[in-house]
Order: structure tokens, then C-alpha cells, then sequence
């Protein structure tokens, strides 16, 4: 099976619409393959799928595989309380015990166990379908547990696999309780292949129950969140005929850090009111649903695919070795964002810190690793990091100029780098569990100064010693993988004295970002030493005066549009960007000011009402955005979009907190 990775797709989310649970059975001519022989489907729907509450698709529903868990205990004529197949992902294993129904939910519960041989186990619980099933849609409502392990929904077949999402709630590396993340992998005779994906819900998906739909079909995989479109997967190459049970599983995850056992205890939720166990994950319900309808592809409207830019920190600082002490007082990112394997292909996790004087920019790589496979042919396939550089910083989407260059390093001591990379020293120190690389990277005609910024990313490369090949990338800021050959979706590395220093760039609360917003003093550059043209065609700004004031004129000669990065913003806080605007021609269809932040991927029409996308008149007017940090992500980028030539005018820049 080929699988092409279409964009991130979003539409209006839908309401949920349920009639009167009466359950008849009732056997519709269903022809989806693969589904359980003599399925039973109800005679009236009592549900609806909440991706389609107007039934467009004329939608039966199974009640052979659907249940509302409203019994005492489990229905163990329909589900398993263990995998047959599998004990768990070590060191955390089912216990049969750990399955229970209560209020109508089933409650798979994670905690501490024994400690064997020096190492702590972990119990972990799990249900699976006794059917196998094929295409159809299916949804859950539950609740992520609050731990380091996952609450995960997925299907798991023979030579093919759709996790829906495995969620680590209370992550011990980078917790981002946001994240929606999902998988889809390929197994068989082929080259596995795997294509993960990470949606921000923006709110905490522990606290609240949520919707997660998927729809499985002979064209497309969808899913979806709380009824929204989040994901389609192109599956139409070559159709695929592959069934397999439902599973909900917990799971630890090495690479997420393992739960401590002050991590689990009971509390008195806010929201419900009841007793809640953090090592609990809930499922309210799972409804299933078949239909003859062909699938079919939403209409989407336009859309504009931008990259996200965290900002991280170097500071001032000799450092001679990969022990130096100086390393202490340095700023660490980790490399969190998977293009390649999914989270269960991860054993190892890295840190990345930087230091620099006026010679050279210093890069420590610390890679914590107990299975370290360097491979001797094929030298990217297998264990090592790639380091990215971009001294310009130009941020666009053209192939590698003179200033970009990449480095790699692997766990044997052994290097690699692009064509052009300065001449840099280096270091690796390995031992059984990890590997440190401490790169010096010179310069060159570059002037390094406090607050200068330049292009930076890191690239951790997954390979397992059994396999003999690399099963896993994760980057710091990339989300696409294609660093190394375009630095458009690297981060940013700004220079500073040293940690305490990195606040005081900040603008304090109250004050505007922009020190002429009003473009009073047409000398001032503050606005376009970020800016960057992410398209075709040719983009120009000037100040000129309108009605008597000096407002900053963007022209283009074609489609595309233009960014401005905003760095230095203070981390999890909440900002009001507002700014006066107008286009010049009102037979410009698209003439739009976006705010751009870590967790818009994707903008467009249907994003209006939220507030990021802002479609700009023929007469003045005043405009707001709100938008919040995250913990890493204290950069911005203001997008000016045009479909034709055309020009915005633009007055009273306004960014405070």
C-alpha cells in the first residue's frame, strides 16, 4: 500500500446530534470489506457520527462492534481484558485487573509496580475487540490519563497499523498535554514505513472528555477531533483490503521518561466533581459505524501551509570540551517533533545546548541511547544528529545558498557534513547508555553579537541494532524533515550574554513591541529586519503618507505573500496584536493580515471567526488578534497574503501583553 501525505486539513466543527438509544437488530446490505462476518446493524440509527450529523453518507450503525459500556463489568463475549499478541511495551505489562467498568465508562488504570533487577515495572491494562473489522468510521469519547505513559486507540492488523492517537498526558520530556498525535504504519514484505502527525488541540486533553473519529476507507483515512477534520491520508494508489481488531491500550514510552510514584494519586476533579485517579484513562463510549456511500473529499478552501520558528538561546561562553562546566549555564532544547517512525520507534531522547564567542558557536548534542547502531555503509542510517545552520537566516524555501550547511555526527566517533560547512572540530564521547558531541563551529564572516540571530535545527536520527537501519527522525523545530535540503523550517538561535540576559530582551508588559508603529520616522527599520518573502512574486514596502499620515504601503506583482518574525516574546503569555488596514483595489479577492504562532500550521478561510486570519477591506479599519506563547515557542510571524497583484496599506502597530 502507497500512502502520500496530504496537508493537515481543517473545517467548521459540527455539533453532536444522538436520538434515543433503542437498539434493533437488523441486517442492511453493507458491502465494506473485511467487516465481521454477520454483523448486526440497528434498525433506527440511535447515534449519528459527530463528523456527519446530517448523514450524508446514509451511515448504518453496527452493533456488533459498538458499545456504550453501560454494564457492571466488561462484555467479555465482545472484548479481550489482554492482548494475545503482546504483554506490553516494556518495562510496563497488561494486568487483566486493571480493566474495570464504572458509570458507564471503561477505565483501563496504569501504576507503579514491582522493581526487577534494578529496574521499576510498570502496570499497564488494555481491552481489544474480539471482532476484526475493515472500512467504516469509529469513534471514541474519553479522557487522557495525567502520567507519563499513553491513553492510546488504535487498530492493529497484520501487515498494517492506524494509531489513532497515543497520547502521553503529563510527559516527563516536553509535556505538551495539547498534542493529538497520530501514526499510520506499514508493515508486510515492503520497507516499513511509517507517517506520524501532530495536531494542537490547544486545550489540555486530560481534563475533559473529547471525540476522536476515524473514518477508514478504500481512498482516504480521516480523523478527526471532537467532529473536526484534522488529517486525510491518500490511500488511493493502490486500494488495500487490511481488518483488525480495536484495541485501547496504556503504555510507557521511553522516550517520554517513565511516570515517578508520587505522579499517581487520587484528587477531586474540578470539572465533575468526582474522584479521579491520575493513572486512570477513560473510555466513554466507542460507536462504529458502515456505509455503501463512496467517500468523499470536503471542500477546504484556500489554504496557505506555513512553517513554525521556536527561538532558543546561546550563551556567551569558552567552552573547551563536552565536560566543560560551562555547559551547565546553557540553555537545552529537545528534539520533540517527529517526521518518521512515530513515538513507539523511539528508545533514545536528546538535549541540545549552545554556547558562542566572537570565533566560533559551540553545539553540545547529548543523546541518552541504550541500543547505539552506527551503520558502516550507509552512514545517515542509523544512530546520529544532524545539526543545522543558516547564517542568514533568510527563511525561504530555496535550496541550500553559501551560508546554509549541515553536520552530522555519529556515536563512534565518525562525521559527515555538507559541502557548505567550515572547516569544525568536533568531539564524541559514548558510553552504554548515551553519547555526547560537543561541535566548534568557526564563524567564518559572520559578525556574532549579542541579540544577532541565525538559522538553527537539530535532527536526532533513531537506529535499532536488530533492524540495522534508521526507524525514527525527530527535530527540534522542523515538522515537514526537509532541512536538509531547505532551511525554510529551521528555528532560530539568538546570541546573548547569558540566561538572565534573555529576559531582559523582552519588552515589558504594557509596552508596544513595535517602537514606531505609526511609521512617524520613515528612517526606522525595526519592522523589516525579519521580514521575508515566502513566494513567487515580487513584494515591495515603502512609507508613504495617506490623509495626512505615513502608513507603511505592501505591494506585490503577483500572488503569495510576506512574513515578519517577532522575536524575544515573553514565553505562556497571552498578546493583543491590533493594527489599522486597507487594500487598495476592492476587486482583490484576497487581501489578508495573519498572526502566526507555533500551533498554526495551516490558515485559511475557515480560520477567520477564530480570530488568526484577518480579510482586510477597501476602507480603514481597526483589527485585532490574540494569540499565546508556549513554554519554547517566543516567536511570532505577521503575514501579509495577496492573490494578484495588489497592495495592503497598514497603520498603528500595536503588540503588548
Amino acid at each position: 500500500m502507497k500512502i502520500k501525505n496530504m496537508l493537515a486539513l481543517f473545517i467548521a466543527a459540527t455539533s453532536f446530534m444522538a436520538t434515543t438509544s433503542v437498539f434493533a437488530a437488523v441486517d442492511p446490505k453493507i458491502s465494506a470489506i473485511d467487516n465481521p462476518p454477520n454483523e448486526v446493524f440497528a434498525e433506527t440509527l440511535p447515534f449519528l457520527p459527530l463528523s456527519d450529523p446530517d448523514n450524508t453518507r446514509d451511515w448504518q450503525f453496527s452493533l456488533t462492534l459498538s458499545d456504550e459500556f453501560n454494564g457492571e463489568t466488561l462484555n467479555l463475549t465482545r472484548w479481550d481484558n489482554y492482548n494475545s499478541n503482546w504483554v506490553g511495551r516494556y518495562p510496563s505489562f497488561f494486568q487483566k485487573d486493571g480493566v474495570r467498568v464504572e458509570d458507564g465508562k471503561v477505565v483501563l488504570r496504569s501504576g507503579m509496580a514491582e522493581i526487577k533487577n534494578g529496574e521499576q515495572l510498570y502496570d499497564a491494562a488494555t481491552i481489544r475487540s474480539k471482532n476484526w473489522t475493515g472500512y467504516g468510521y469509529y469513534e471514541a469519547r474519553t479522557r487522557t490519563s495525567q502520567i507519563s505513559m499513553t491513553s492510546s486507540f488504535w487498530f492493529r492488523g497484520n501487515d498494517f497499523e492506524i494509531d489513532v492517537y497515543e497520547q502521553v498526558g503529563r510527559s516527563k520530556v516536553n509535556s505538551k498535554p495539547t498534542i493529538f498525535p497520530s501514526n499510520m504504519h506499514e508493515y508486510g514484505k515492503r520497507t516499513p514505513k511509517s507517517y506520524p502527525y501532530q495536531y494542537d488541540t490547544g486545550v489540555d486533553l486530560t481534563l475533559d472528555y473529547h471525540v476522536y473519529g476515524l473514518e477508514y476507507g478504500p481512498d482516504f483515512i480521516k480523523l478527526y477531533f471532537d467532529g473536526k477534520l484534522i488529517r486525510i491520508q491518500e490511500t488511493a494508489d493502490d486500494a488495500f483490503n487490511v481488518n483488525f481488531p480495536i484495541i485501547f491500550d496504556t503504555e510507557t514510552f521511553v522516550w517520554k521518561g517513565y511516570p515517578e510514584a508520587t505522579d499517581f494519586y487520587t484528587y477531586t476533579d474540578p470539572i465533575s466533581g468526582e474522584d479521579r485517579y491520575t493513572g486512570d484513562f477513560h473510555i466513554d463510549y466507542i460507536r462504529v459505524w458502515k456505509t455503501d456511500t463512496p467517500q468523499t473529499v470536503e471542500s477546504l478552501g484556500e489554504a496557505v501551509e506555513l512553517p513554525s520558528y521556536k527561538t532558543t538561546h546561546a550563551i556567551y561562553g569558552t567552552p573547551s570540551s563536552v565536560n566543560d562546566p560551562l555547559w551547565n549555564n546553557a540553555v537545552a532544547v529537545e528534539a520533540s517533533n517527529i517526521t518518521l517512525g512515530g513515538i513507539e520507534k523511539f528508545y533514545s531522547s536528546m538535549k541540545v545546548k549552545t554556547i558562542w564567542d566572537e570565533n566560533y558557536l559551540y553545539v553540545l548534542a547529548d543523546v541518552k541511547d541504550k541500543d547505539q547502531f552506527s551503520n558502516t555503509v550507509a552512514i545517515h542510517d542509523g544512530d546520529n544528529v544532524d545539526l543545522y545552520f543558516d547564517f542568514g537566516n533568510e527563511k525561504t524555501e530555496n535550496a541550500y545558498d553559501a551560508n546554509d550547511f549541515s553536520i552530522k555526527v555519529l556515536p563512534d566517533g565518525r562525521s559527515a557534513s555538507h559541502k557548505n560547512a567550515p572547516a569544525f572540530e568536533f568531539e564524541t564521547v559514548s558510553s552504554a547508555t548515551d553519547y555526547k558531541s560537543f561541535v566548534k563551529v568557526p564563524w567564518g564572516d559572520f559578525e556574532a553579537e549579542v541579540g544577532a540571530i541565525i538559522g538553527f535545527d537539530a535532527q536526532l536520527n533513531e537506529g535499532i541494532t536488530k533492524e540495522g537501519k534508521r526507524v525514527g527522525i525527530s527535530f527540534w523545530n522542523s515538522n515537514k524533515g526537509d532541512v536538509y535540503k531547505t532551511m525554510y523550517t529551521a528555528g532560530n538561535l539568538q546570541l546573548v550574554k547569558d540566561q538572565a540576559s534573555i529576559s531582559e530582551m523582552v519588552v515589558p508588559a504594557g509596552t508596544n513591541y513595535f517602537t514606531d508603529g505609526s511609521f512617524n520616522d520613515p528612517t526606522n527599520t525595526q519592522l523589516f529586519e525579519n521580514w521575508v518573502i515566502t513566494s513567487p512574486g515580487e513584494f515591495s514596502q515603502a512609507i508613504v503618507e495617506d490623509g495626512g499620515n505615513n502608513v507603511l504601503k505592501v505591494s506585490s506583482t503577483m500572488n503569495g505573500n510576506q512574513q515578519i518574525t517577532l522575536n524575544n516574546l515573553k514565553p505562556n503569555t497571552e498578546y493583543t496584536f491590533s493594527f489599522d488596514a486597507k487594500k487598495e483595489t476592492a476587486t482583490t479577492k484576497v487581501c489578508s493580515v495573519s498572526l502566526l504562532h507555533y500551533n498554526q500550521e495551516l490558515v485559511n478561510h475557515a480560520k477567520a471567526n477564530q480570530g488568526i486570519y484577518k480579510q482586510i477591506g477597501t476602507d480603514w479599519k481597526n483589527y485585532e488578534i490574540t494569540f499565546k506563547t508556549d513554554e519554547q515557542t517566543t516567536s511570532a510571524k505577521i503575514m501579509i497574503a495577496h492573490n494578484e497583484e495588489a497592495a495592503t496599506y497598514i497603520d498603528n502597530l500595536k503588540l503588548t501583553y
